[in-house]
């Protein structure tokens, strides 16, 4: 885990000793429906988002969402809801990093055959995400970590997002944990003809296993800001 550690010290240093301008440019509003498939199941989350400026540096992020998962070969089917919070000090010019909480309340669908255990359980997630702007490419790092009934599982990624143009990311990279690494793509465009408001993403997730790959896509549609991809990432 160390050197996920060095990489976000690495973009920390730079984004606390230089002066300029950021934080959230205005307070911005989004909608997001999201859907994945993999041989274990698929699943729908419908969310929504609030980032409201703090001071000339520091922004705040509020989320809210709800899923349900559809299961296949022995995975339970469930349902689940989750609230979230993040305090994100940005530079535009050169990068940010953030740090975020969220909590999730998941129900399942047990069978009618199990009479014991709970068909409740709760998880809380942290993290902390750096992230620095070099010309058309954003490279990011994050250490995450989950708790529940006395666990706690330990993670880390490392990627970069590439605009081919000012409205169409390329994202790659890598994740970990307990030994077991994914590899993933995703392409984001938001197309001009929807006034810079919304959002498509595609993406392919690589897991150790072959069943454990897993196929996405999402759209997302932003209320009150109409600029393009590359600057709502770096400035909202």
């Amino acid at each position: 885990m160390k050197r996920i550690e060095y990489v976000l010290l690495l973009l920390v240093m730079p984004v606390v000793s230089i002066a300029g301008e950021g934080g959230i440019k205005e307070m911005n509003y989004s909608l997001g429906l999201s859907g994945s498939k993999a041989d274990y199941g698929s699943d729908a989350t419908l969310g929504g988002m609030i980032r409201i400026p703090a001071t000339k540096y520091i922004g705040l992020v509020l989320d809210l969402g709800a899923s349900k998962f559809k299961g296949k070969n022995d995975f339970i089917d469930s349902e689940s809801n989750s609230i979230g919070a993040g305090v994100i000090l940005r530079e535009y010019g050169l990068g940010s990093i953030d740090a975020t909480y969220h909590h999730t309340a998941t129900r399942f669908d047990m069978p009618s055959y199990v009479s014991s255990g709970s068909d409740k359980h709760s998880r809380n997630d942290y993290s902390l995400n750096g992230e620095f702007y070099l010309m058309n490419a954003d490279i990011f790092a994050s250490r995450f970590m989950s708790k529940s009934e006395g666990e706690a599982w330990h993670a880390w990624s490392l990627g970069s997002t590439y605009y081919v143009n000012d409205n169409l990311g390329l994202s790659i990279g890598g994740a970990g944990m307990d030994a077991k690494d994914n590899y993933y793509f995703y392409a984001t465009y938001q197309p001009q003809f929807f006034s810079n408001a919304t959002g498509i993403s595609i993406g392919y997730q690589k897991g150790p296993e072959s069943e454990d790959d897993r196929y996405s896509i999402s759209v997302q549609y932003f209320f009150n800001t109409k600029v393009s991809l590359k600057e709502r990432s770096r400035a909202y």
